[in-house]
């Protein structure tokens, strides 16, 4: 029942936010992420796997951030960038959501003296649903 509250939430919020339908990618659903001092960074990626647009959402669950932790979002314009355009703290009850393009370039920073867990969805994009 609780995947179906989640769901239902969510669906409204990313098709609110995105201008599209979404549905729930039934082969990720969700999955508990958790980094810490022996996790490396993740490099330079974008998310894009198939010719199907998706959105990845991610919802912090962490407390007790501070900037000496790491764990960062960083979102870069290009595959090519050395310096991030925007960067996201993973401060707790933190929802962020994104396009899955192949244009979408992001790393995450590797976590220094704390544990950060988050909850990663995958949402499969069905169309357009604005006029």
């Amino acid at each position: 029942m609780w995947r179906a509250i989640y769901s239902r939430r969510m669906v409204s919020t990313l098709a609110s936010a995105f201008a599209v339908k979404v549905k729930l990618n039934k082969h990720n659903m969700l999955q508990l992420r958790r980094m810490n001092d022996d996790t490396p960074a993740f490099p330079l990626h974008h998310d894009f796997t198939t010719n199907q647009d998706a959105i990845a959402s991610f919802l912090y669950l962490s407390s007790g951030w501070s900037s000496k932790c790491g764990g960062r979002l960083h979102l870069y314009e290009s595959g090519t960038d050395t310096a991030p355009s925007a960067s996201v703290d993973p401060i707790r009850n933190r929802f962020v959501a994104f396009q899955s393009k192949p244009s979408h370039w992001h790393s995450v920073e590797r976590v220094y003296g704390w544990e950060r867990i988050s909850v990663l969805s995958l949402w499969n994009v069905d169309g357009t649903a604005g006029p």
